[in-house]
This record gives C-alpha cells, sequence and structure tokens, in this order.
C-alpha cells in the first residue's frame, strides 16, 4: 500500500501544478499592471499584492483578479464534482491601490468592480482566469472544453468545437466538447461549398448569431442535423496576425438572445483561441487514421456495461509505464461506482493505485505484451482517493485492441442487482429458464422452474425423457410432437401442456428452441417455462361467465319478442289519423331501444254508446311479459268499466281495485278523459299520471292536476274528476312518462321541453297529427313511450 499512497500523492501535486499552470498567468498581469502604474519593480509590485491579501484575508490569487475585474478560478474540485462558481473578490480599490500623491489612479479604479467600464471585457467576471485556462489547454479538445467551459459559465453555451481554415476554404474539425461522438466524427471535414455557418463565417470574417432556430435551418446547413437539434448557434472567426485561420463554433441546446456584451465577451474568448489554436495543433500527434479514437468511442457506445480503451504510455526508452483511457461506454462506471467518464484524459496509475496490489496492473502489461485476453476475478480493489471505496469486488476482461487495450468490468454489486432483479421478475411472472445440454448430458434449471415443478433442488433437475412421466396423459401427443420438432426438425417450438406434481396439476406455457452445430444437428436445448395454471383457471371462469351470459342475452331476447309481439296483438296501432266524434285522433308508440324494457305503455280512445269519446294513456310499472300481461288487462277493464259508467273517476277506481285484488304487486298510472262533443266538454281524472298537455294558439301547458294516487297502491282509493271546455282547433297531447324523463333533468323540465316542442312543431306541420307525433322525441330512448294527439274539430261532426 505504500506505492499507492505514494501514487496518490504524486497525482494531488500533479494536479496543483496544473492548477498553478492554470493561474499563474492572472498573477503576473496583476504584477505588470501595479509595476506600470506605480513605477516599481516586479519584486516590489508582488510585495505589494501580497500586502493586499494578508489585509483581506484572502488568496493572493483571489487579489490579482478583483484587480484585473475578474473572478479567481475555483479551487481544485475533488474528481467528478462539478467546478464550483467563480466568487468576486470584494474590497475597496480607493483604499489599498493609490498612487504617490494619495489617490487611485483612475483607470485602475474604474476597472475594479466595475461591470461596465476598463480594457478587459468587462461583461465575464472571470475573463483573466477563463484566458489562463485556454493558454494552458495542451490539446485542441482541451482547448474547445476550455471554451465551452467559459462560454457555459457567461452564457450557458452546452458545446464547442474548432475548425481549422484549409487553403481550398474547407474547415477541418480539430476539436470539440459536449458534442455526441458520431456527429464530431461525421463532420469532421466540411467542403468550401456546404453553407454552414461556420463556413459563412470564415469567409466574411465576422461573427455569425443564430438565436433562433428556424432562421438557422432556413439559411444554412446545420451540424448536427437531424440527429441532434441545438436551437442556437454561433460562429466565431479567429483571426491571427489579420489572418482568418479558422472558426470557434458555440452550441445552445435552448434558444438564447445574445446581448451585446455577451457577443463582445464570446467574441474576445474566440480570439483567445486563436492565441493557442495553431500550438495545439502542431503539438497533436496525427493519428494514424483521421477520427479513429471517434470510431472506437462509436463502439463503445454500442456495447453494454463499462468498457474503457486504453494506449500506452511510454517511458524515454520506449517501456509501457502506464495507460492512458482515451474513450468509455456511455453507461460505465468506474472501479468506484462513479460515472466514468471523467476518465477520459487519466492514467490507470495516477488515477487508480489500487490496480497494482490487485494486480490488474500486472495483467494489463501482460495482455498488451502477448495480445491474449483474460478474465480476471473476482479480485478485491481497494482505493485510496477519499471519494473511492474502501474496496470492491471486480470482475475485468482485458483484450487488445489495435495499439491499446479493451477492459471491461463490472462490480458484483451491480451482478448481484442483475440477479436480483431477474429472479423477480421471474418470480412475479411465475416463469423460468431451462437448459438441456445434449451432448454433455448436463441440465441446467433456474430456481423458479424447481417451484413451478414442485421439485426441491437437491433433487436435481429432470431430463426431457423424464418430463413424459409428469405430463398428463391426454398431453402426451404435444409433448411428443415438441420433442419431434427440436430434436428431428431443429424448430423452435410454443405450446402448451399439463403436468401432475405433488399439489395437483399445472398448467405450463413452453417456449423451447435447439441450439444445433455446423450440420444443423441439435446439441442443446434451451427454454422459458411459465406457470399458467392461475390464467387457465381465469380464462375457465370467464368462458363459463361467456356462456351465462350469452344463454341470458338468448332469454332476454325471447323475452322481448314474446312482449312485443304481445303488445302489438293487445295493442293494435292504427295507421294515420283517424275521426271521432268532434275530434281527430292520431297515436305513436315508441317501443323501447333496450331489450329488457320493453314496458306496458298502453293508450284507449273510442266511441261511447251515447255518443261521447273515453281517450286515456296509462303505463304499468315494470318491463317485459308481465307488464304486458297486466297492460292487456288494464285496456280490457277500462273498455267494459267505461260502458258501465262513462265517469273518468269512476273508471279508475275500478281499474284500481282490478290491481289490488291481483295481490302480485302490479301497479300503473293513467289517465282517463270523456269528451262531449255537442258542448266541446272534457271530463278528466288521473291515477298518479301526467297532466295532459294543451295546445291553445301560441300556447302549450299542462291542464290544472287534480288528486289521484297511482292504481294498486291504496284499497278502495278515492279520484276526483275535473272539466275544461275546448275550443275548436285546440291540440289536446296525452302522453306516458317515456316522453319527458331524463336521468339528466328534472320531470318539470321534460314537460317544459315537451310543450315548447309541440307549440313549434304545430306551427310546422299544420294539421298534420300524423307527422307532429312522428316530430316529436321522446326523452328517454332506453324506455317505452305512448303519445295520443287529439284535435278539435272546428266543424263539431
Amino acid at each position: 500500500m505504500a506505492l499507492a499512497a505514494t501514487v496518490s500523492r504524486l497525482r494531488t501535486e500533479v494536479e496543483e501544478l496544473r492548477h498553478a499552470l492554470r493561474t499563474q498567468a492572472v498573477v503576473e498581469q496583476a504584477k505588470g499592471m501595479l509595476a506600470a502604474e506605480f513605477d516599481c519593480t516586479p519584486d516590489e509590485a508582488l510585495a505589494h499584492l501580497a500586502e493586499l491579501a494578508a489585509h483581506n484575508s484572502a488568496s493572493l490569487l483571489e487579489v490579482s483578479a478583483a484587480l484585473l475585474g475578474a473572478s479567481a478560478p475555483p479551487e481544485l474540485p475533488e474528481w467528478g464534482d462539478a467546478a464550483a462558481p467563480h466568487s468576486i473578490l470584494a474590497f475597496d480599490p480607493d483604499r489599498y491601490v493609490r498612487d504617490a500623491r494619495g489617490e487611485p489612479p483612475p483607470e485602475l479604479a474604474a476597472g475594479v468592480g466595475d461591470p461596465t467600464a476598463g480594457a478587459a471585457p468587462p461583461e465575464a467576471a472571470g475573463y483573466h482566469v477563463a484566458v489562463a485556462a485556454l493558454d494552458s489547454a495542451t490539446t485542441a479538445d482541451e482547448l474547445a472544453g476550455a471554451l465551452r467551459d467559459a462560454a457555459r459559465l457567461a452564457a450557458g453555451a452546452d458545446a464547442a468545437l474548432l475548425a481549422l481554415l484549409e487553403p481550398d476554404g474547407s474547415l477541418r474539425l480539430v476539436g470539440s466538447a459536449g458534442m455526441p461522438p458520431r456527429i464530431a466524427m461525421e463532420w469532421q471535414r466540411v467542403p468550401a461549398h456546404v453553407n454552414t455557418a461556420m463556413s459563412w463565417a470564415a469567409r466574411t470574417g465576422q461573427p455569425l448569431w443564430l438565436p433562433r432556430y428556424a432562421e438557422a435551418k432556413d439559411r444554412f446547413v446545420l451540424i448536427g442535423e437531424p440527429e441532434h437539434h441545438w436551437m442556437s448557434r454561433a460562429a466565431i472567426p479567429i483571426v491571427l496576425r489579420g489572418v482568418v485561420i479558422g472558426v470557434a463554433g458555440l452550441l445552445w441546446e435552448r434558444e438564447r438572445s445574445f446581448d451585446e456584451r455577451e457577443r463582445r465577451y464570446l467574441s474576445q474568448l474566440g480570439q483567445a483561441c486563436g492565441r493557442r489554436l495553431p500550438a495545439v495543433v502542431g503539438a497533436d500527434a496525427a493519428p494514424p487514421l483521421p477520427g479513429w479514437l471517434d470510431w472506437v468511442q462509436l463502439l463503445l457506445d454500442g456495447l453494454p456495461g463499462s468498457v474503457a480503451f486504453a494506449t500506452p504510455v511510454r517511458d524515454a526508452a520506449g517501456s509501457v509505464v502506464d495507460f492512458e483511457v482515451r474513450a468509455v461506454s456511455r453507461d460505465a462506471v468506474d472501479f468506484a461506482g462513479r460515472p466514468a467518464e471523467g476518465m477520459i484524459g487519466r492514467r490507470m496509475l495516477e488515477r487508480y493505485p489500487g490496480t497494482v496490489p490487485a494486480g490488474l496492473w500486472r495483467a494489463c502489461l501482460a495482455t498488451f505484451a502477448s495480445g491474449v485476453g483474460r478474465d480476471i476475478g473476482p479480485v478485491e480493489y481497494s482505493g485510496t482517493a477519499a471519494d473511492e471505496p474502501r474496496s470492491a469486488a471486480l470482475t475485468v476482461r482485458l483484450s487488445k485492441f489495435c495499439d491499446g487495450l479493451l477492459v471491461a468490468w463490472s462490480r458484483q454489486e451491480e451482478q448481484r442487482q442483475h440477479e436480483r432483479r431477474l429472479s423477480l421478475v421471474q418470480r412475479l411472472a411465475n416463469l423460468g429458464w431451462g437448459e438441456w445440454d445434449l451432448i454433455g448430458n448436463r441440465i441446467s434449471w433456474s430456481e423458479q422452474v424447481y417451484r413451478i415443478f414442485d421439485r426441491d433442488v437437491e433433487s436435481g433437475p429432470i431430463s426431457l425423457e423424464e418430463l413424459t412421466s409428469l405430463v398428463l396423459p391426454d398431453d402426451l401427443p404435444v409433448l411428443s410432437n415438441v420433442l419431434d420438432a427440436l430434436l428431428e426438425r431443429g424448430r423452435r417450438v410454443e405450446t402448451r401442456f399439463r403436468i401432475r406434481v405433488r399439489t395437483g396439476v399445472r398448467h405450463l406455457r413452453v417456449v423451447v428452441e435447439p441450439v444445433l452445430d455446423g450440420t444443423s444437428r441439435p446439441v442443446a436445448v434451451h427454454g422459458i417455462l411459465q406457470d399458467v395454471t392461475t390464467e387457465h383457471r381465469a380464462q375457465e371462469q370467464l368462458s363459463a361467465l361467456q356462456r351465462k351470459l350469452t344463454a341470458q342475452s338468448r332469454d332476454l331476447a325471447e323475452g322481448h319478442r314474446l312482449a312485443t309481439t304481445l303488445q302489438h296483438a293487445l295493442l293494435p296501432l292504427p295507421r294515420g289519423a283517424f275521426a271521432l266524434p268532434g275530434l281527430r285522433v292520431a297515436v305513436r308508440y315508441l317501443t323501447a331501444e333496450q331489450v329488457a324494457n320493453v314496458g306496458g305503455d298502453w293508450y284507449h280512445a273510442r266511441e261511447l254508446p251515447d255518443g261521447s269519446v273515453l281517450l286515456a294513456v296509462g303505463d304499468v310499472v315494470g318491463h317485459g311479459v308481465p307488464a304486458a300481461a297486466t297492460m292487456a288487462e288494464l285496456r280490457n277493464a277500462l273498455a267494459g268499466a267505461a260502458v258501465v259508467t262513462g265517469r273518468p273517476e269512476l273508471v279508475l277506481a275500478a281499474l284500481n281495485e282490478l290491481l289490488v285484488a291481483k295481490s302480485d304487486g302490479s301497479l300503473a298510472t293513467a289517465v282517463v278523459c270523456r269528451y262531449e262533443p255537442a258542448s266541446r266538454t272534457l271530463t278528466w281524472a288521473q291515477a298518479g299520471h301526467l297532466a295532459p298537455l294543451l295546445s291553445r294558439g301560441e300556447k302549450a301547458e299542462s291542464l290544472p292536476r287534480p288528486p289521484g294516487v297511482m292504481l294498486g297502491v291504496v284499497d278502495r282509493a278515492q279520484y276526483v274528476s275535473t272539466s275544461v271546455r275546448l275550443r275548436p282547433d285546440d291540440l289536446l297531447l296525452l302522453y306516458t312518462d317515456g316522453m319527458v324523463e331524463d336521468r339528466r333533468d328534472d320531470v318539470l323540465t321534460g314537460i317544459s321541453r315537451l310543450g315548447g316542442s309541440l307549440r313549434r312543431l304545430r306551427a310546422e306541420t299544420a294539421d298534420d297529427l300524423t307527422g307532429l307525433l312522428a316530430r316529436l322525441r321522446r326523452a328517454n330512448p332506453a324506455d317505452d313511450a305512448c303519445a295520443l294527439a287529439v284535435h278539435v274539430r272546428a266543424d263539431g261532426a
């Protein structure tokens, strides 16, 4: 572990050196500014900076950044943590920075802490630190990353790319950050005739700002389309000694409007890239194939789990002293369980010294030297950094790939989690897998298959031949066909059969397929077995219920047919309007749309022996054949009672006694009217029924309703009649509740709606009673309805 501790300490020192290189430029600029203002030596300026830092309890870097109108870079972050936001050092320059006369230098006082003044870009507090980061980049990708990070802090940019201008006017992509590898690979070179925003900036030498996606799409060919949509773009020409040498591109996931300060700041960042770009491009070792790492990254993105590609790091003698990670798979996590994207650019021994005692380092060297892949583990990996776990069990696979090493690893914790999930799926779905090796006679079952077969694990699995002893005799032909398809024809089979186990009979769903050798001979059988006994029982219950519902539906249909036939036989309907003394009468009967709701609605209209007219409408409570039969009894009794006595109240009393005497709970409502043509007098009574509607002139209103209880409710019930004098051209409408009763409204609303329809339709149909009734709509199509229209003739005949 001493070696691991030493490597960890050296790694920390390297990080500190890198931080010092990135920030040294800020301190040097502050020293130069103070030396120029106070006409002093650089050492004296440095001493003055140290004095300011001590007085403000701040670091030398923070004081320098504040004097330059910039913020200090954050402290070194832990690996994998996002960079901390920049913070402005707050102190009064008038108090600490003064000239020989005791006054602050005007230009210095205006620049410090003033976001709108000074030679440095005032709209970005971290400009000097950003420039220092750009100047410390060693590769084009690092330069693009530094540009992206600075632009993200200032304007929220999501991706950056750098391209060099070729002699023929084309652009060659040399670095990118935040861009998917596939897109970076596909846009390695942009010909001059392809009209992109970056090409336009290179041709014109002017920055281009495209805040709106629609405008950009209309004007240019968009980098990244159609796989990835960036909503806003900026292209900044990189100018060196008056000549455009390349273009810096910035991309935003969301649309962003660029104000003047952002444009000025981003433009200056682009020019800062220009000072460093030639150096990093010249320093980059050209790979044997342009974009080869993008191809490797694309390959790894298609692989599951954690996979990394690393290239060797050699010393002066050519010996491999480390491996540098160049690409990682999309879903990878490192040995410590952290997102592995931070591994790129890191060295194995530098970042993971625990690989030495675990034996992984020696295995990497051996695999790279021999080219022979190997599997290692599980091995215990012990971390040394504060953010690493104390130990983790790893399984590692090493393979030589090109001039590098492919390292695939998995943490045992993840494997155990996958196993738990697989077990959960098998348990919830009550299924398992089985494998039968036909050559080696080896059989493997998952735990759930043992549960399905109600078999102890100690007893072991059973062969395909032994399976026949468990299958029910009726299903043996099914199993025989399965084995024939697998072993003779080499075909995949999906079927169902039953087996008998200790707890009873179980229904199995089986999906099996053979594994064939080069001669198409089966060497193994793989399959999934699922216990579908519960599903089968539910299906049987559903089938029984469906049969029962079908029988009930037939009975209902037969009852509907009988009830309808009985209604038509007992209640014949005239084809059109017919005449009675002094009246013209039309009737309409509407059958229920639902089979079960055929009821006992009825009407009666006939001339009595004394020359008067009997009119009646009624409704039997209930549906089906019983209601139709009661309706027939009431209608026949009405005809007899009307001959004996023409008084409506006595007719209703007789009908009430009929229903009370039945003792079967039959109930009904009715309205009975007697019309005398000579005097045009209508005498009527009701038993729990709706009052007739009288349409006279432009009005349609219900007649005042006398009291009266439903038929069949009270023995010896008394009913009261009332009279009204009708006029020529009056229209009387007798109806049952199916015309007005609606679950959505109350009865009064339905009566009002029916009256309005009667008034409107009478004006439209004139004296056509049949047409009027045909256009009247009932409120409830699910119930029977009956309507009797009576028109008083002007001639009185």
